[in-house]
């Protein structure tokens, strides 16, 4: 069963993005901070979250999509900033958080930060499946379902996702649903591939 997320599932959402997205930025501040910023983000009507729950309402997978990620960031930071610093409390000042920023920053000096500037506006902002549920095809019913709401918003061009190289398996579940990886990057000191993925013709056509 998949469905739009809830309110009250928002905790158990966060906590499974977090787990399944452990080097993201969002999950290294806290799935406080995450659940806070994935929901002012399906907040706005160019975005959607679906979850996927057993018959007893325990969540199997969470997908997180919109049709304009720039734009969705930049209203949940501005709209959010207050709760978000107060959600990441001491994690902003990990190492691993501040050696992301001095990344980004020293990439953004040296004009390396370049890479979004052609970079479709749709995106696929995150996705997770709990192990169980892994390689039984429920990720692809969760990609099917934001591009049915992709295609109810008129988007009929390709979406971004982006992966961490060395994730194999997530490279390959991409690859295998028809995904074109255009390029790998540096992005805050890590090797990311960028993938553009055409939205099915089949739903094109519904």
């Amino acid at each position: 069963m998949i469905e739009e997320i809830c309110d009250s599932e928002w905790p158990n959402v966060a906590k499974l993005i977090a787990y399944a997205i452990p080097n993201a930025l969002m999950s290294k501040l806290g799935s406080n901070f995450g659940s806070i910023f994935y929901k002012k983000i399906i907040e706005q009507e160019y975005s959607c979250g679906y979850v996927a729950k057993d018959e007893f309402g325990n969540i199997l997978g969470v997908i997180i999509g919109t049709t304009n990620y720039p734009k969705s960031r930049s209203v949940a930071l501005k709209k959010q900033l207050v709760k978000l610093l107060i959600a990441a409390n001491f994690r902003i000042f990990r190492l691993s958080v501040i050696n992301w920023m001095i990344k980004g920053f020293l990439e953004k000096i040296t004009n390396r930060e370049k890479d979004s500037a052609n970079r479709p506006a749709a995106e696929l902002v995150a996705i997770a499946v709990c192990n169980k549920e892994q390689g039984t095809g429920l990720a692809q019913e969760l990609v099917k379902e934001m591009e049915k709401f992709m295609v109810s918003k008129k988007i009929i061009e390709p979406y971004t996702i982006l992966t961490e190289k060395h994730n194999l398996r997530a490279n390959k579940f991409y690859a295998k649903i028809g995904a074109v990886l255009v390029k790998t990057f540096i992005h805050h000191g890590r090797e990311i591939n960028e993938w553009h993925k055409e939205i099915a013709v089949v739903q094109k056509n519904d």
